[in-house]
Parts: C-alpha cells; structure tokens; sequence
C-alpha cells in the first residue's frame, strides 16, 4: 500500500534472484503488477514500478511445484513523485548526471552489463544519441542476449521518429518485461544506438546484456536412421514409414536449427498425426519442450519460441502399439523489427452485446480465417434477476495454439483459450456481477478459422422441499488400482438409469501425483447452473 498521498514509485531492488527458467515464465514466477520474473537475475538490479491511480502494487509468488530453486531476496523504497533517483540511491545531484552520461556513451568489454535511457525511469530528454559498442568479451563467445525488463519508446510505423536499434533491428513501443532477442557477433563488436527526435517522448528502457557462448551443435550418432537435422526455412517433419505405421522401439531426434537471428518463433502445422494414445503419453510420444504428444490430432497448428541455436525433438515409439505417425510442415518465423505493435483498433467494428437467454457468438469472417490484429469484446448482461450462470456450447473452435495461448486466443474471465477444441464443448460459467466479458485477441501473424460458440443463460436451481429417494449404493461402484483404465455410467451408451450414486475409487501409485482424464463422451443432464 501506498505509505502516503505523496508517493508516485516503488523502486525494487534484487538481492538475490534465482527461480525456474521458463520461456514466458509459465512454471514458477515472481508478478510485481504485470511484470513476471523468473530465471536469474543479476544481484543489485533494480526495477521502478509506478503505482499510477492505484494506493496498492499487488506481488504475488507461484509456483507449480515441478522443479524447486534456491527463490529470491528483494527489498523495496517507496518514493514521492517529486524525488529523484539520487533519493533512493543516496548520490548527488552530479553524480547522477555523471552516471547518466556515463551510460549514454561507452565501451562495454565485459561478458555482462545493462544499459538504460538517460534519466531513466524518468522520460529521456530529446535529441538523444547514445551509443554503447559491445566488444565480444572472450573468443569463445559467439552470441548477444538482450533481456528487456522495461521499454517504452515512442511508436513509429517503422521506429522513424525514436528507437533502441540494434545491429540494424529497431525497437519501439512497448513490450512484456522478460522479452529477449539473440543477436551473432558477425565482427568483434555489437553496435546499440538510442536515439530520441524533438517531439514526443517517453519512459525509455532498461535491458541487460549477456555475451553467450558459441553455440554446440548436436552430433547425431551414424548408426540411427531416423535422426535428421533441419536448418532451412520451411521443411516437412514425417515420422519413419508415414504414411505406414511406425517400428516398435524407435527413438528418433530431430535436431532444428534457426536459419538466421531473425527467427524467434516456430509455427508447426501437423497435417496428420495418429501416434497411439496413453494416460500422459507415456508409450508412443513426439517430445516438444518437454511437452509429451501423442492420440489423434488433424489440422492443427502450433507456435513455440524459438530464441536459442537450436531445438531437439524427439519421437518415441515402445514395443506394443504402433500407427501411422505424422507429417508436419514446420516454418521458422522471423521476429518484426518492432518489437510490438503499437495498440491497434480492430481491423473492423467487432464489439457486440447480449441479454437474451440464447445467442451465438461467432468471430470475424467466420468459417474463414479471422483477420489479424483484432480486439474484439463481447459483453453478455443478465437476462433477467433469476439468470446464476452462461452456459457456452463450442460448435467449432480453431485459434491459433501457442505455449500459453500468448498470440490469439479467447479469454474467459482469466482463462485463455486457444488451439481446436472438440465439437459441442460445453463449458459453464457462473454470474459474479450483472454481465460477463469474453475477449477476443489475434496478433499480425498466423491466422485460423475462429469459433462458432452458442450461449444460453441459465438459470438458478429452483428451492424445493422434496426429499431425493434412497439410491442405490454400491451395485455400480469401481475401484482402481492399476495405472490407467477406463469407466463409463451405467447402462452406457443408452441413458442410465435413476435413482443411481456411483462411486469410482482410485488408489495412488508410487511415484505417482495426480491423475489425467480424457472424456471420451460425455452427456450429462445439464438444467440450471449448480448441477443439481
């Protein structure tokens, strides 16, 4: 909470930084107002979050209890709109000058560092050009990682008016904190240039840099068949004998390897893939940033990050139960010299509003592809005082899949939706206020088909004095001790019978901490919002 009227910062310095890398810091992470840290952080950074109209900056620390790390040591100085930054650093007035023209313009020789506008977390002045010349600190160094903690520079169609330009890339706007890009030492030197015109101007940016080693590339044993490494654009990825079904006992790599720097992301389409299906993949997998899949997937389209040297796959096949395998087309993305696009208006008109009981929601252009770069809100108001929850029936569902649904996807409440979605979905709601807000989001890149989704309001279970009859116990119970099985209700598929409680019981494995379902069919009577 804000300590008085007078404060306008929170300056948080790291004293010790160490949590689970993650590429969008999706496993464990620190959130200090919208920012997520994670990974390590050098030891004395500090970080200015403006408190804006709000009295409070929430910091929240979650974990997903994976892979534990050593965690963090921060301390934290409000500080009043009217102080400067020798306020919280103790300097004068010249030596924060000094520091500021020191950062302006020098050498860096060092493996490590971070530079910052002039006056930064304060606006820089205009007129600006600063140029740091980044020597490559050790032979065996090859590579320049730049990790953006903060940047907001004016925006320009083409980064004309103010940027951070690096090696011939130009950054402006705004972007998420943690963002990184890889640039190669092509001569002994990296040249960063800022510079700011007379006109607007903004917060400016803070980055470290880190010279990284020269990357090793993945020597794939002669005797395997089926490992193949892939440095060109775009390539087609088949699984050994596809269209046939696959060896028993394969274990394949698949080694990608970026085509330039400008890469950052991999967009891989699987145009057929039927690997055997098992409780977490556990049998027949193709491997993804550790991410195991396997089952029935068809026309769907998947994005990674795609920021180091290269990215190993690997396809696992056991001794039992083979299929066909899979053909993916796979496209190396390169990265906008912007690093984000500026706040755009939808491409056309696209808000729409609801109070019927039943309504259907479909996005731009649908069934075709919807158009990029749309914001698109779709506000549902109570039908009437009686209405407890929004049942949303998915007709089709196809959006852009990504790790962490981070480029186009439907939010629900604070759930991102995106990737194919089976047909009739069915997914409920409940009331919290008078309406509920659905977003829709696409960026400038891969576009898909979209959703088609009927809503019905419903309403709250009517009070009744009836007593439910005695059911009857135990006739349908099941009990499960072995690693994976399958249950169904009674008298499936035909309508079961009522009065019925079933009880299905699982005892836990060694080793083993949570269970994984997969709904093959599900049909439910489904009347009003608590599931009476």
């Amino acid at each position: 909470m804000k300590a008085s009227p007078s404060v306008c910062d929170l300056v948080v310095t790291i004293l010790d930084f160490s949590l689970q890398e993650g590429e969008v810091c999706e496993n464990d992470y620190l959130q200090i107002a919208e920012e997520r840290l994670c990974g390590n952080i050098d030891n004395g950074m500090t970080r200015t979050y403006p408190f804006g109209n709000s009295d409070e900056i929430l910091l929240s620390f979650d974990t997903d209890g994976s892979v534990g790390d050593k965690g963090f040591h921060i301390s934290g100085i409000q500080r009043d709109c009217n102080a400067t930054d020798d306020s919280v650093s103790n300097g004068t007035d010249q030596e924060r000058k000094a520091q500021a023209a020191w950062d302006c313009d020098r050498t860096i020789t060092g493996a490590e560092d971070s530079i910052r506008s002039p006056g930064f977390p304060e606006s820089y002045p205009p007129d600006v050009d600063c140029r740091w010349m980044i020597f490559r600190a050790d032979p065996r160094y090859c590579e320049l990682e730049i990790t953006i903690h903060s940047l907001h520079i004016q925006v320009g169609e083409s980064c004309q008016f103010d940027y951070l330009e690096v090696d011939g890339h130009r950054f402006c706007g705004s972007t998420t904190a943690g963002n990184k890009r890889i640039f190669s030492f092509k001569s002994e030197q990296i040249v960063i240039h800022f510079h700011s015109d007379s006109t607007i101007h903004d917060r400016g940016f803070e980055v470290t840099l880190k010279q990284r080693e020269c990357p090793t590339t993945t020597t794939l044993p002669a005797s395997s068949s089926c490992d193949q490494v892939f440095d060109s654009k775009e390539f087609i990825l088949v699984s050994p004998n596809h269209p046939q079904d696959y060896d028993n006992g394969v274990n394949c790599r698949y080694v990608i390897r970026r085509s330039s720097e400008d890469v950052c992301r991999l967009e891989m389409d699987f145009l057929r893939f039927d690997v055997e299906s098992s409780s977490n993949c556990e049998y027949d997998y193709l491997a993804i940033n550790g991410e195991k899949i396997c089952g029935l997937i068809e026309n769907s389209t998947r994005t990674y990050l795609f920021q180091d040297y290269e990215k190993q796959l690997t396809f696992h096949s056991d001794s039992g139960t083979s299929r066909p395998g899979f053909m993916i087309r796979v496209q190396q993305v390169d990265c906008s010299p912007v690093t984000t696009d500026p706040p755009l208006p939808p491409s056309k008109p696209c808000d729409m509003h609801f109070s019927t009981a039943v309504f259907e929601i479909m996005s731009d252009n649908h069934p075709s592809n919807y158009d990029p770069h749309l914001r698109c809100t779709y506000t549902v108001t109570r039908a009437h005082a009686g209405v407890c929850a929004l049942e949303l029936n998915f007709l089709s569902f196809d959006v852009e899949a990504s790790d962490g649904c981070q480029y186009d996807y439907l939010k629900l409440q604070e759930e991102k939706l995106c990737g194919i979605y089976p047909a009739n979905l069915k997914r409920i709601i409940p009331f919290e206020g008078n309406e509920l807000i659905l977003e829709f989001h696409s960026d400038g890149a891969t576009s898909r088909p979209g959703f088609h989704i009927r809503g019905q309001q419903m309403d709250c279970a009517p009070l009744t004095d009836q007593v439910s009859p005695p059911s009857i116990i135990g006739s349908c119970d099941v009990s499960f001790t072995n690693a994976s099985g399958t249950f169904q209700s009674p008298g499936f598929p035909e309508s079961y019978p009522g009065p019925r409680t079933c009880i299905y019981r699982f005892t836990a494995l060694p080793d083993r901490c949570r269970i994984a379902f997969q709904f093959l069919e599900f049909g439910l009577q489904a009347e009003n919002a608590l599931c009476e």
